[in-house]
């Protein structure tokens, strides 16, 4: 059945709010025409950043809890909504629950809208609302105060705008509203490391104690944090990793356009919505950690803080999804990696089509140990194999501030039954491969709700489809130190970083990267091709193959990179063994490349020879129109981290000294913080 997207409307952040049209019997019911248009709705709550909305899955809107459960309906005309008059909703607070994924109204009542464009927006039910008149009255209450006698309601929000003389069908996910949460991380070796209290409601841990600290005697119309934390995580690396135990915190703050009145502390209110630089962040009988910039409140914004306990380190998560040992690394999705990772004693199996973003930080994942010998080739059917960390990234994948030390990758890729090319590199060995239909609405399906009927889960899919051509991959601010990479077989494409790049269909960016060489004994990358079966082989320092898309301001510094392979000559008729090792990268363009793709090297440097355009000899040149990193070392002159002002334009710290001393990352200069 076909699906049509109507349009989309957004008011603040909603995952999914889209309209359909044309569904079927079996998913709607368009009722009469007298009755109007009976609209079916579905909720989910996959990714939601507020509390309440933390659910884990829409059934538990259902569950009571603090004296809470279900959501509120509002319909209003568009009309009315665009003129900021919310005084007359055609529905007003219908009390509703989830069945099935499926929001439908506690007493049973169908829901019909009209002849006029409709604005639908659900919220937390409360039977004693009171009537909105503006949008003001919308946010107009704090998140973290549940006693429910005297809140409004937590102020969450899903809407979107409905056209009522067509039959559609609409999911809707839950946003916050006017507020702000804070996480705090803190990374330690051992459990005993840790603040030892993990009671977060009585003031033995705290997070912004000196903001709307919680008062027993309540006084209506201000708002108060009932709790310190509102949310504690214990997390443990699995026995036989090499990872660290972690603790996070969780607060959320209301932010206030209006309520002057309402003072935070030291003079400043809700109308302020800042925390000053030198409060209070963490307080603990062990550790008091202090806020080390002045923070505006965003709304529906996160403000992320991490603090290792044993090295003082200040680092800046940029995921929910923690990386803390082996286990948490395999995890697909998006991901912050918080501490150094050893590897040692693992066989690791490359994470292959991976679509999120992976942030490392900074922090090591040392050793890791790669030893394959395919005998089949790859059940995609698109004829590609990808070892590394990650064996293939896809789509707009992003690899960063990665930092891997010592790697050992190593392929036999001479099976006699394999057809497919090798790609191998430390960090990545495919970067943005073709991939099969199939494949894609794989990747793209995860994306979607579960909770969801299935007429309505194809219609979604079948939209992200449509986003997944002309993709883009990008890998940024990451290090391989000192690699030993060994493939051998037919069809290879080795690099240090990676082995391929792009192809005629996607596109990767590569930038402000390096492969690094520091000892000169058991290190460094071979294609071991030497028999006569064996022609076609690219060895590589950096890249092995560059297809589609661009390399700019990296380097390799890899002076053992050895290549070979079978070349038959015809005069004299005789079969030799070609070396094929290059400095830094093999370019090979694509196929059928669209119109204006480019394929380009600029701004790269090696220390072993390689003629590419755009790749300088370290020993002839140097660097020096790399972006720098404008804000000083993760550090102020006042001595406080600056923080956070990162940004994908923000890789480089330091150019280096001719002819040894090469460019650093900014990661490489972390800010140590003293434990008081």
């Amino acid at each position: 059945m076909n699906k049509i997207i109507e349009y989309i409307v957004f008011w603040g952040v909603i995952l999914f709010a889209c309209v359909f049209q044309g569904c079927s019997e079996d998913t709607l019911d368009a009722g009469s025409s007298k009755n109007g248009t009976l609209l079916t709705l579905y909720a989910s709550t996959t990714g939601a950043n507020t509390r309440l909305a933390e659910l884990g899955d829409v059934s538990n809107i259902n569950d009571l809890v603090d004296g809470k459960n279900h959501i509120g309906l509002y319909v209003y005309y568009q009309d009315d909504y665009d003129a900021n008059d919310l005084s007359k909703p055609y529905i007003r607070n219908l009390e509703c629950k989830v069945s099935g994924g499926e929001i439908v109204p506690v007493d049973d009542s169908k829901i019909y809208i009209y002849d006029r464009m409709t604005i639908v927006a659900f919220y937390p039910y409360n039977a004693n609302v009171h009537d909105f008149t503006v949008k003001a009255d919308e946010t107009e209450y704090p998140i973290t105060e549940s006693d429910y006698a005297n809140q409004t309601y937590i102020p969450y929000k899903a809407s979107t705008m409905v056209n009522p003389t067509n039959a559609f069908m609409t999911t809707l996910s839950f946003s916050p509203q006017q507020t702000f949460k804070v996480q705090l991380v803190l990374v330690a070796d051992h459990e005993s490391d840790f603040p030892q209290s993990t009671n977060w409601t009585d003031g033995s841990i705290k997070l912004l104690p000196n903001i709307d600290p919680h008062a027993d005697n309540y006084t209506t119309g201000i708002d108060r944090r009932e709790l310190w934390v509102d949310k504690y995580e214990p997390l443990s690396p699995s026995p036989t990793s090499s990872g660290k135990y972690v603790r996070r915190y969780t607060v959320y703050i209301w932010k206030s356009p209006a309520l002057a009145d309402a003072k935070h502390h030291d003079g400043y209110t809700h109308q302020n919505n800042k925390i000053e630089k030198g409060d209070i962040l963490f307080q603990s009988d062990e550790l008091t950690l202090m806020v080390p910039q002045a923070i505006d409140f965003a709304q529906q914004q996160v403000y992320r803080y991490g603090y290792n306990m044993n090295t003082g380190e200040i680092f800046i998560p940029t995921s929910d999804n923690l990386v803390y040992d082996a286990s948490t690394l395999q995890v697909s999705g998006s991901a912050y990696q918080v501490c150094d990772i050893d590897l040692s004693g693992i066989s690791w199996n490359p994470k292959s089509y991976y679509s999120g973003v992976y942030d490392g930080g900074g922090h090591a994942i040392k050793n890791l140990s790669i030893n394959k010998a395919p005998t089949t080739n790859n059940s995609d059917g698109m004829g590609n194999q990808g070892f590394g960390l990650f064996g293939s990234i896809v789509g707009n994948a992003a690899l960063k501030n990665i930092n891997l030390v010592s790697p050992t990758v190593t392929v036999d890729f001479t099976n006699v039954a394999l057809t497919d090319s090798c790609s191998v590199g430390a960090l990545c060995g495919i970067v943005n491969p073709t991939l099969p239909t199939a494949k894609i609405r794989d990747i793209v399906a995860a994306d979607v709700p579960s909770d969801i009927p299935a007429s309505v889960k194809e219609a979604l899919i079948e939209d992200l489809l449509k986003d997944y051509t002309n993709t883009t991959s990008t890998i940024q601010g990451c290090k391989v130190e000192n690699p030993q990479i060994t493939v051998s077989g037919e069809n290879v494409f080795a690099g240090g970083l990676c082995g391929s790049v792009g192809n005629q269909r996607q596109r990767a960016t590569i930038k402000d990267s390096y492969v690094s060489q520091t000892i000169s004994s058991t290190v460094g990358l071979i294609v071991n091709n030497s028999l006569t079966t064996y022609k076609n082989a690219y060895a590589s320092g950096f890249c092995g193959s560059l297809s589609a898309g661009s390399i700019t301001n990296s380097y390799s510094t890899l002076t053992d990179v050895k290549g070979y392979k079978s070349v038959t000559t015809v005069t004299p008729p005789s079969t030799i063994v070609q070396e094929i090792g290059t400095g830094f990268c093999s370019i090979n363009p694509s196929a059928n490349l669209p119109s204006g793709t480019a394929t380009s090297v600029s701004g790269c440097y090696t220390k072993k020879d390689d003629a590419s355009s755009g790749v300088g000899d370290f020993d002839l040149t140097w660097p020096s129109s790399w972006p720098l990193y404008n804000g000083g070392i993760l550090m102020g002159t006042d001595g406080w981290p600056t923080w956070p002002k990162l940004t994908w334009n923000d890789s480089w710290a330091k150019m280096g000294q001719s002819p040894s001393t090469y460019p650093t990352l900014i990661w490489e200069y972390p800010f140590y913080l003293e434990n008081k």
